[in-house]
């Protein structure tokens, strides 16, 4: 009876309702008070399950004397299984448009400190042999030690071969920065300072991902969207185009 009952709950009977239909369904019929005695589950909880079993269509009542119950087939649940299958399947169609708008919805990732913002880079690396673009502000050259900046990501990047396209704004120090861009696998642009106020750097890479770094605030994210990193990358093509070497 217990392997039976566990069949019943698999096929989605709550347990106190594989109960109650396995001990009508060996009495044939009867009232609340032999299910009760026959489940071992109290009368007023049996009334209510049986109200659930009757909607479900799994039991029914007659009235002589008194109210009996009896089970109905249980071939009755194969059919009704069935019924929410081919439910289901017609439904399939929309069910799986909606994931996939879902799906497609921006993923964000939010970091704090320098610990975490160093997460940012660490994403970037791991996807090599690609390009990154990216916008640069002054603000890191405080934020970083050379250490991790110069020593670690350069070369890491360099290593994994992914190459970097960058518009800085122009300053003395930027342009010492890019007199090495061949080695590092980079190429540079500048806007007048005027004109470019960057106070947080915005990079691309990975074909689908922005990471964005407020430096001041100490704040870093990244994005995963294929539209928003199509538009940003279409506004950068703009912006070097139109920067100095």
């Amino acid at each position: 009876m217990q392997t039976l009952e566990n069949d019943l709950r698999e096929a989605g009977l709550k347990e106190k309702e594989a109960k109650i239909y396995m001990a009508i369904l060996e009495l044939g019929e009867a009232n609340i008070a032999q299910i009760s005695q026959r489940s071992g589950i109290n009368r007023s909880t049996v009334y209510l399950t049986l109200k659930t079993l009757k909607e479900k269509g799994l039991i029914l009542n007659i009235k002589k004397n008194k109210t009996l119950f009896y089970a109905e087939d249980p071939r009755k649940m194969l059919g009704d299984l069935e019924k929410k299958k081919e439910v289901l399947e017609k439904a399939m169609p929309s069910l799986l448009a909606s994931f996939a708008f879902i799906d497609k919805k921006p993923e964000v990732k939010y970091f704090e400190g320098v610990e975490g913002i160093k997460e940012i880079y660490q994403d970037v690396l791991k996807t090599p042999n690609s390009e990154m673009l990216a916008w640069y502000s002054n603000d890191y050259k405080e934020f970083f030690d050379e250490k991790f900046f110069f020593e670690y990501f350069i070369p890491e990047r360099k290593r994994k071969k992914i190459w970097l396209r960058s518009i800085y704004p122009e300053d003395s120090s930027m342009r010492a920065l890019a007199s090495n861009n061949t080695e590092q696998l980079r190429q540079s642009r500048f806007i007048s300072n005027e004109k470019f106020k960057m106070e947080s750097e915005i990079c691309l890479y990975a074909k689908n991902k922005i990471g964005i770094i407020a430096y001041q605030d100490k704040l870093g994210i990244i994005i995963s969207s294929q539209n928003i990193y199509n538009t940003l990358k279409s506004i950068f093509e703009v912006m070097w185009d139109g920067a100095s070497e």
